[in-house]
């Protein structure tokens, strides 16, 4: 609660990751009035785990590479929220800004809940493919380079474009 994490490092070995927080394979992280910047791949990411997002400013994600368990090619990502089958997802009160590929990313699983959230200046507002169903209320989408709100089973994003990617001063 009320934490900065910020200016997180890919692995030296490969570039890969550089997440600010997450939850992963049946774990929780509750996050809570906190700041999480400049962080690679993603500010927050829930990977077959759950989590909520209170009260926070998820802004300025940098692109990194992801490689997902099973996948032989890591995918370029570089989201704010950033789902994938996660049983359980609350972003309540929450702002996401300048994140080059999406504010909130959100890929299969039971669904998620967005409450009084915002996202803006990124590439996507708001992505939700592969199923899951999404409950919200006051979500502000505005003024993302690409589109606002994708949803659509099985649509693709594709990687940030190189002019988004690229790293802050």
């Amino acid at each position: 609660m009320g934490c900065q994490v910020t200016d997180t490092s890919t692995r030296t070995s490969d570039g890969q990751d550089g997440q600010g927080c997450g939850a992963y394979m049946g774990a929780r992280l509750d996050v809570q009035w906190s700041v999480l910047r400049r962080n690679h791949t993603a500010g927050f990411v829930a990977y077959k785990g759950s989590g909520s997002l209170v009260g926070s400013v998820v802004l300025d994600t940098l692109a990194a590479t992801y490689a997902l368990p099973g996948e032989a090619e890591p995918r370029s990502l570089a989201d704010g929220l950033l789902a994938f089958d996660a049983p359980l997802l609350l972003a309540e009160r929450t702002l996401f800004v300048a994140t080059p590929r999406a504010g909130i990313f959100l890929d299969g699983g039971p669904g998620a809940t967005l409450l009084g959230i915002a996202a803006t200046q990124g590439g996507y507002g708001l992505v939700v493919q592969h199923g899951g169903a999404l409950v919200e209320s006051g979500v502000a989408l505005w003024n993302n380079a690409i589109q606002n709100r994708v949803s659509d089973t099985g649509f693709g994003v594709p990687p940030p474009p190189d002019s988004l990617s690229q790293s802050a001063p």
